[in-house]
């Protein structure tokens, strides 16, 4: 339906609905019950949910308005006409301090009012600080390295976190696959036919809980030919969160570039990193990795990663379907290790799935069967990795995959009848 300016209205949301337009030649003063905070958090909400669920046209929002249809967590209802056409256009706009719309409220019966001078003002400023919560709109070569972005998954907030990243051949990394293989697949290349390699973890603010999933790489020294030193601490910073704001951090798996920060230091005068957390590990992962017999060279640094954790009494033992918090819980995808889990995220009717391992290239949502030569047990990774992303496409859920590059995060899509990703920017 429409309301009385002519712009669509999705039915069943809030009361309140935003439009972002042209201003019109009839300007109205004054609209008391918008606050200075509302329209703050009206820039983010229409920001993050709209790139949260892929809508960016007018035609968008009637494709999505079923599916958006109802949906507590929104605030505020989404744009309807846009200008300049696409949702991170009024985003870049903004951003630029460059007034060239205005924002409109109208009750459920369509009745429309100009938002005061005041709220204008709000909203601009909130649209200029946002991208340093998460650079939302840069493009990916602006914030490939050593950066950070922010989702909203129903009430808790995802944050991609990069501490380091690589060039890699794609030719050999996947078991049987040459690079002649790559060829209807070269968007994931880029220009001299090389995949980046991300090496990333992410934060989840749920509730009163900071989480952290996976550590990276660290300081130490290590064979990588990396683009960047690895940074995650900076870039934790960057993105608000100290080392001590952590109260879990949850490994997928205990692989060397996902334990690296669990320490620093100094050989012989190590400390925790995270203080104040508990280390969430898989028992299984764990008896694996400390139990007899030759094991391959990609685990853990024991002495310099783990036992300061034990020492400690910080490190807590699980099993399968760990419960976190509420919204944050493990889903066993064995394969890539033993005790390998993803972690779900579900919170006011919106999911997201942390891969870790069960996928490392979004190739593998064409191409499943594809495994690379770390997976221990390639028959039950492979087993794994088509469940989950049949899980994720099922739910419409977003998708974060650590060593997918950097923004890492994205949603399962079809096209051309063939199942890919798209990436959140």
């Amino acid at each position: 339906m429409t309301d009385a300016s002519g712009l669509l209205v999705l039915p069943g949301m809030v009361d309140t609905h935003l439009h972002l337009m042209d201003p019109g030649p009839t300007e109205r003063e004054d609209f008391p019950t918008v606050t200075r905070a509302a329209a703050a958090r009206a820039v983010t909400t229409i920001v993050e949910h709209t790139r949260a669920h892929r809508v960016r046209t007018v035609e968008d929002l009637r494709d999505k308005a079923a599916y958006l249809d109802g949906r507590a967590t929104v605030d505020f209802g989404l744009a309807a006409h846009v200008w300049p056409e696409t949702i991170d256009g009024i985003a870049e706009v903004a951003a630029d301090g460059i007034t060239f719309f205005e924002i409109f409220t109208c009750d459920t019966h369509g009745v429309p009012g100009l938002a005061s001078a005041e709220v204008s003002a709000a909203l601009t400023k909130a649209a200029r600080e946002l991208p340093s919560r998460g650079r939302s709109w840069k493009t990916l070569e602006e914030t490939r390295v050593g950066s950070y972005y922010v989702i909203e998954v129903g009430d808790v907030q995802l944050i991609g976190l990069q501490d380091s990243w690589a060039r890699r051949e794609p030719g050999g990394f996947f078991v049987g696959i040459g690079a002649d293989a790559w060829e209807p697949y070269r968007e994931w290349l880029d220009d001299d036919g090389l995949m980046a390699h991300n090496f990333g973890c992410f934060l989840i603010r749920s509730r009163d809980t900071t989480m952290l999933v996976d550590t990276g790489l660290g300081p130490w020294p290590n064979p990588l030919d990396l683009e960047q030193p690895p940074a995650l601490l900076e870039v934790m910073a960057e993105a608000g969160t100290s080392p001590e704001d952590v109260d879990l951090v949850l490994f997928t798996h205990l692989h060397w570039d996902h334990t690296g920060w669990n320490t620093r230091g100094e050989d012989g005068s190590l400390e925790l990193t995270f203080p104040n957390a508990r280390y969430v590990v898989q028992q299984k992962e764990y008896d694996y990795w400390m139990g007899p017999g030759e094991k391959p060279s990609n685990g853990p640094a024991y002495e310099r990663v783990l036992a300061p954790v034990v020492d400690a009494d910080r490190l807590e033992l699980v099993d399968d379907e760990y419960v976190a918090t509420r919204e944050v819980a493990a889903v066993p995808t064995p394969g890539h290790t033993p005790g390998h889990v993803s972690f779900a995220i579900v919170s006011s009717g919106q999911r997201a799935y942390i891969l870790g391992d069960a996928a490392h290239k979004p190739v593998q949502l064409t191409e499943p069967d594809w495994y690379p030569g770390f997976d221990l047990d390639p028959v039950e990774s492979t087993k794994s990795r088509k469940m989950i992303l049949d899980r994720a496409e099922r739910e419409q859920a977003l998708l974060a995959g650590g060593h997918f590059a950097y923004p890492s995060m994205g949603y399962v899509v079809e096209v051309d009848g063939r199942r890919t990703f798209r990436y959140v920017t």
